[in-house]
């Protein structure tokens, strides 16, 4: 479940970012993308273009906060999604619900910046 809350907001910081006229443009090919991971993809790319212009605390950390966490998530989710037999243990479940607020502290960081 964290994986899949966790491509949401991926998905909601895009629909933000949709939303404002003047940044729309720039990121139309991550709509374009039929896969989650292909629109990050294309998000990743278009973001390395956009480093200068954003704030600080948005920059800081950003490729270990979005990319990193997001795929350390979604790892884990498509592992459990197939039938191993493996169970998550309490540890791994921790770490991904600690490691999901950080990501989602960077998102709504991003969407703030971008709503502007």
């Amino acid at each position: 479940m964290v994986g899949v809350a966790a491509e949401h907001t991926f998905l909601l910081l895009l629909e933000v970012i949709e939303t404002n006229p003047t940044r729309a443009g720039r990121f139309a090919p991550v709509a374009k993308e039929r896969t989650i991971h292909g629109k990050l993809n294309k998000f990743r790319n278009i973001m390395e273009k956009e480093l200068s212009s954003l704030p600080w605390d948005c920059r800081e950390d950003l490729d270990t906060n979005l990319s990193g966490i997001l795929s350390v998530i979604r790892n884990f989710r498509n592992q459990s999604g197939h039938p191993t037999g493996q169970i998550v243990g309490r540890e791994q479940a921790y770490v991904l619900l600690q490691l999901f607020v950080t990501y989602c502290k960077k998102i709504y960081q991003l969407m703030e910046h971008y709503a502007k």
